[in-house]
């Protein structure tokens, strides 16, 4: 079973595309913090890369913001690449189902909206 569930905060705004056979996506990065601090007194932050795809890509695209809060829901995948020197690069990111909102556009600092509607993909908990 490959699931996963992350609540953070988004590290900038989504970027939305379109691949070459028309498949709506939007990418975007979630900052989690650790449940617990270090010796410092801080909590280190994990961030994780989120895919978006479909209906669900167009409202995340139309309605996240920076700083926003979120809880994803959805199968961790992994990308690889071999760079100049024929290294092999790995890369893990979410492929999300679920995008809950979890705060008002207001309380991250823009304007107020009304809430979007909910996906296909929505499944209550």
């Amino acid at each position: 079973m490959n699931t996963c569930i992350i609540i953070g905060r988004l590290t900038r705004d989504p970027m939305a595309g379109t691949t070459r056979g028309t498949s709506n996506y939007t990418k975007f990065s979630v900052a989690v913090d650790r449940d617990y601090k270090n010796a410092e007194g801080d909590r280190p932050v994990d961030f994780f890369d989120v895919i978006c795809w479909g209906k669900l890509a167009e409202v995340c695209a139309n309605n996240l913001t920076k700083g926003r809060l979120v809880c994803v829901s959805g199968s961790m995948y992994s990308s690889s690449y071999k760079d100049d020197q024929d290294k092999t690069h790995r890369s893990w990111s979410i492929r999300a189902n679920t995008v809950d909102f979890l705060d008002s556009k207001k309380s991250a600092g823009t304007e107020e909206s009304p809430a979007p509607p909910p996906s296909d993909n929505d499944v209550p908990f």
